[in-house]
């Protein structure tokens, strides 16, 4: 546990914050730390939707999280992303997300929510429907020799 502590603190011993930054057009970029974990997911909202406000963020606003700088994470990032998303009151643009993240998004039935569009998600798409029409084909072939 001692190294997903030293990823979520800087040199300085305070916790890692999220970078907000404009990114042209009216868009908005989160840029998540290298670590989120359930030691600083609370922080480090509570530092975004001080930001957001700072902005005047509200649910007409582009906003995009970039998850690229993330090395160090667990499930808690999931609900960071979904808060992320209420508070925007749309579905998020997240780019870069970790295949571990994907997978675990997946698992937990929120993938579709949060990674609409991701590469990944879209190749496991098409691997579960090859393997849906796989099957369909088998029991078609074994329904047509009885």
């Amino acid at each position: 546990m001692a190294e997903p502590k030293a990823c979520c603190v800087g040199e300085d011993g305070k916790a890692r914050a999220p970078l907000m930054e404009d990114v042209g057009d009216g868009t908005t970029a989160i840029v998540l730390p290298e670590c989120v974990t359930s030691a600083n997911v609370l922080p480090l909202l509570k530092k975004l939707e001080a930001e957001a406000k700072a902005r005047r963020l509200n649910r007409e606003s582009r906003v995009l999280v970039d998850l690229g700088r993330m090395k160090t994470f667990d499930s808690t990032v999931l609900s960071a992303l979904l808060e992320i998303a209420r508070h925007a009151g749309k579905p998020l643009a997240v780019h870069n997300p970790p295949q571990k993240l994907v997978s675990l998004a997946q698992l937990y039935g929120v993938a579709d929510f949060l990674l609409d569009d991701h590469p990944e998600l879209r190749k496991l798409r098409e691997a579960l429907a090859a393997e849906e029409e796989a099957m369909r084909r088998r029991k078609a072939a074994l329904l047509a020799r009885a």
